[in-house]
């Protein structure tokens, strides 16, 4: 998945590179002295970092906290390379790409027995409340549920730390490549956080449940069928929101540049003579219809305003590519944005 996004950023760095030499937006400026000078002090301490830890690997073993340092020293040597090529510009860029692997590292030991520790405890306390709502007594002690059948022990696993890594990294590699805001991409992100949340305590709720009816020793029957339903819970959860977060998105995104492009004609037109001036244009009936009776030079300043504006252009070989209606116009300037990005 990182290297499918790194793919990504390259091709667009490339676009942009390309739009620079002629000439087109912003471009990719060259790295300046200060990133550079950045970059050679971070590629140094990288490779310093990296042969520290290497040495404390050979002779402690490979532990969380040296794949950490490990992981840091990688990370100095790859930012600094990447701020002595490409810059401040370039190194934000290609940032994401990169830092998505972090999601597949292990958590160092400290932080790691806090989380699941925290996550456990938060489970067992509302999995009791649940228990006892619907008439079964329950009492917590730490991460243990105690029934009248016995106890029932929320494990690691059961914690939901496997599925919250799982759900992390599917939001956020799906709310880069798909949405276009962070604020959507934060929606996306604690939504499928706290999706998986629910879905662990249904299946701790549900094991409790029938080790209460059932026994203990139904928990070992149900227990990997209660794994896997939260899992396909969690799957089909995140895309269905992913699916909604996206249509929300591109229909506010959409409609924001129909207004754009309303009054954009609604100031060219009403600067018409007062004999030729157009009263009223009602922009949700006419954009799916033919131009409102623009002349050449009007057309022109509203193609010309489009193209500095958004990049769209709409001349080929110096020819003029009308659209036929207004929708084409959106639609276009929707197509190039998807493509900038």
């Amino acid at each position: 998945l990182s290297g499918y996004v790194l793919f990504e950023q390259w091709e667009k760095w490339n676009a942009r590179s390309h739009d620079h030499a002629h000439g087109h937006g912003h471009g990719n400026s060259g790295p300046g002295a200060l990133a550079r000078v950045a970059g050679f002090i971070l590629s140094l301490a990288g490779f310093g970092m990296l042969f520290q830890f290497q040495i404390y690997t050979a002779s402690m073993g490979m532990k969380p906290a040296a794949l950490m340092g490990l992981m840091v020293g990688c990370y100095g040597l790859i930012f600094g390379n990447l701020l002595w090529v490409t810059g401040w510009r370039g190194a934000w860029h290609f940032a994401f790409g990169f830092l998505f692997l972090v999601v597949a590292m292990p958590m160092p030991s400290i932080v790691q027995g806090i989380v699941i520790n925290g996550l456990q405890n938060l489970v067992s306390t509302i999995v009791v409340e649940i228990l006892t709502l619907v008439g079964i007594p329950a009492q917590q002690v730490g991460s243990l549920i105690h029934l009248p059948t016995g106890t029932v022990g929320v494990d690691e696993a059961c914690s939901g730390i496997r599925s919250l890594q799982s759900t992390v990294m599917a939001t956020l590699f799906i709310g880069y490549l798909s949405l276009r805001h962070w604020s959507m991409q934060a929606v996306l992100f604690f939504a499928g956080v706290i999706l998986v949340f629910v879905g662990n305590i249904f299946r701790a709720f549900f094991l409790s449940y029938m080790a209460n009816a059932h026994g203990l020793e139904a928990i070992d029957q149900y227990h990997d069928g209660a794994g896997y339903s939260v899992l396909a819970f969690s799957v089909c959860g995140v895309a269905l929101l992913a699916w909604v977060i996206v249509r929300v998105e591109k229909f506010g995104h959409v409609h924001s540049r129909e207004q754009w492009l309303e009054d954009l004609v609604l100031s060219v037109v009403n600067r018409r003579d007062a004999e030729e001036s157009i009263e009223e244009l009602d922009f949700d009936e006419s954009i799916d219809a033919e131009e409102p009776g623009l002349d050449p030079s009007e057309k022109a300043e509203i193609f010309g305003e489009i193209q500095r504006h958004w990049g769209v252009s709409f001349f080929d070989d110096d020819r003029t590519k009308d659209p036929e209606t207004w929708r084409d116009v959106v639609s276009a300037i929707v197509l190039r944005g998807r493509k900038s990005r």
